[in-house]
């Protein structure tokens, strides 16, 4: 994952070890914002005291991402070399270069233990922070979204437990938000996680039209073009009007063909430089 545009530098130590979860009640006082060249650029009236709701998007990425690794009490630098990450409405930020927050995690609620949940509020929560996860999707916050994505997957793998009546549902939402993360990590340039999140897809449902698409689509810019243009055709043949497919294959197949033709290539220098093997 691509965290690097955020960083931290510590200022004062917080209290304890507990950091805000998703959806936690988070108090934040953000004290100056500066641009690189250490020009305040809001906040000029003095510290801004923010509420917000973690994992919703109330805030732009970069405190979003801030406050998970923040214990209550702790004073910090935060970097974010972004600017889409550091735009905020709330704070009336909106940048084209680096910004330097330097903030204050006043305190946090965490939520309940959602795996004491019923199993219904189980359900519920997870296809809540799925929607949510969409939602910031829409708005192009893609990491925010693939964490949505990821914590309900996280989720899941700790409760188990689901009645059979239940197990169709929760099967089915895994299934979405693995596609959907593969989506993000496509965004993001993350090719390898988005080809492993389509694997889990196509390993329990093998003609899913979503998770061969964007398997090849992620092969095709890892250069793996053979196995590129093997979903393709799978894909084409499962639904042959499939207009997304029809434009990819041309580029999987150059690919594939320029392949061949290296491999040809090294092979016949390689046979040549061992000689005949007569002695």
């Amino acid at each position: 994952e691509k965290t690097g545009e955020v960083k931290k530098k510590q200022i004062k130590e917080g209290v304890g070890n507990d950091s805000p979860r998703d959806t936690a009640q988070v108090h934040l006082t953000v004290e100056v914002v500066r641009d690189s060249a250490g020009a305040v650029i809001t906040c000029v009236g003095g510290p801004i005291e923010i509420s917000f709701r973690a994992g919703d998007g109330q805030v732009c990425d970069a405190l979003e991402l801030a406050v998970l690794r923040m214990n209550p009490g702790e004073r910090a630098m935060i970097y974010c070399s972004k600017p889409s990450m550091c735009d905020d409405p709330t704070l009336k930020l909106s940048t084209e270069g680096e910004v330097i927050f330097t903030i204050e995690l006043t305190s946090f609620q965490n939520p309940r233990n959602t795996y004491d949940m019923p199993e219904a509020d189980k359900l519920k929560h997870a296809m809540e922070r799925k929607e949510t996860g969409s939602r910031l999707f829409r708005e192009k916050r893609y990491f925010l979204a693939l964490q949505r994505y990821r914590g309900v997957l996280d989720f899941f793998s700790f409760c188990e437990n689901f009645s059979e009546a239940m197990k169709a549902q929760v099967k089915d939402l895994k299934k979405t938000c693995e596609l959907n993360l593969s989506q993000c990590l496509l965004k993001l340039g993350d090719f390898y996680g988005a080809k492993v999140a389509c694997d889990k897809v196509l390993a329990e449902e093998p003609h899913n039209l979503k998770a061969l698409f964007r398997r090849a689509s992620a092969n095709l810019q890892r250069h793996d073009f053979s196995e590129s243009l093997n979903d393709l055709k799978q894909l084409l043949e499962l639904e042959p009007s499939n207009a997304d497919a029809k434009r990819l294959l041309p580029q999987a197949q150059r690919g594939a063909k320029e392949g061949e033709k290296k491999a040809r290539s090294m092979y016949a220098k390689m046979t040549k430089s061992l000689g005949t093997g007569r002695e």
